[in-house]
């Protein structure tokens, strides 16, 4: 059971992360391209 709550923390993570880079790097490409 534990482990499986610490596996679905990290998937959590992961797509945060991946939520956040992209929210993060879009306005920043986007104001490059401009």
């Amino acid at each position: 059971m534990i482990g499986i709550k610490i596996k679905l923390k990290n998937v959590v993570d992961k797509i945060f992360d991946m939520y956040y880079n992209l929210f993060t790097l879009k306005p920043y490409l986007l104001r490059k391209e401009w």
